[in-house]
């Protein structure tokens, strides 16, 4: 993505040495998008501010930007530099760099605790659409039986990719947060990216068929679910527990994982194995019918 100008003061861009402004972000408000600086993600920018001509340009915040089927785009302005109308301009910028064609959707994020960011994503154009909890787990691995996990090949990508449709799809209606839920069929897009990540994915198979799918993406448990016929029969509750005894034994101390709020099943059975809530994002999401000025 090329960098974007929206006033004659703020612009996003590529930026030499952003994690030396890691310590101007409030751990608190944004810990993941400091772990996205320290990996210099190509997700990430800068947000620049040159006040007048003769000013140097000073880093004000970043930009978290994903240009994908969906729109997604984060701002986070330094709090010296908040209420002077730098986020807004920031969050058009931001905007402009999309490049998927209209209509489409975009989607932001804000801790539902923050009243600020929630007016400020109104003011944006934003509008509620699900939240989703931060759990961590901070116990002892678990005693299971023998559970037929493996690692995700090539030739699994159908059962998995449909499984994990199906299963998710099922799962949003619940919520009744995704009332226009669809699934998605498989393509050679998918299948190429399961096949780049396939150390982070797992299979769990029983008499010859996949019945599980999870995947990890660092300290997270990003994905993890159960073809449909099998779910209520604790093929879930053990594919979780070896999933965390996997992540336990690779070094991980606090698991991760996240819970769409309203999915009430699932929440129940991580709650029963000890994990703990620390934070709920909201997820807001606007309509965008012509490209942004």
């Amino acid at each position: 993505m090329e960098q974007s100008l929206i006033s004659d003061n703020i612009r996003i861009f590529k930026a030499d040495d952003m994690a030396e402004y890691i310590p101007l972000i409030d751990p608190e408000e944004a810990e993941e998008l400091i772990k996205e600086v320290e990996e210099d993600s190509d997700e990430i920018f800068a947000i620049g501010l040159k006040e007048n001509e003769e000013a140097e340009e000073k880093v004000i915040g970043f930009a978290y930007i994903e240009d994908d089927d969906e729109g997604f785009y984060y701002v986070y302005i330094f709090p010296e530099y908040r209420r002077k109308g730098y986020g807004y301009a920031a969050a058009c910028a931001a905007e402009k760099m999309l490049q998927t064609a209209p209509p489409f959707t975009v989607i932001t994020a804000y801790d539902s605790k923050n009243a600020l960011a929630k007016k400020f994503a109104e003011k944006c154009g934003f509008r509620d659409k699900f939240s989703s909890a931060k759990l961590i787990y901070q116990g002892e691995k678990f005693e299971i039986p023998e559970v037929p996990v493996r690692q995700y090949r090539d030739g699994d990508f159908l059962e998995a990719f449909n499984l994990a449709e199906e299963a998710f799809h099922k799962m949003r209606l619940e919520t009744g947060c995704f009332p226009e839920s669809t699934t998605t069929p498989p393509n050679d897009k998918y299948r190429q990216r399961f096949a780049e990540t396939a150390e982070e994915r797992y299979v769990y198979e029983l008499d010859g068929n996949i019945i599980g799918y999870a995947k990890l993406d660092g300290d997270e448990l990003d994905i993890i679910c159960i073809r449909i016929s099998h779910q209520g029969k604790g093929f879930g509750r053990n594919f979780l527990k070896y999933m965390i005894n996997l992540m336990i034994d690779s070094g991980i101390k606090e698991p991760v994982l996240w819970c769409v709020v309203g999915n009430k099943k699932a929440r129940k059975l991580y709650d029963s194995l000890g994990f703990k809530e620390v934070r709920v994002t909201a997820y807001p999401e606007k309509k965008i019918q012509a490209k942004p000025l």
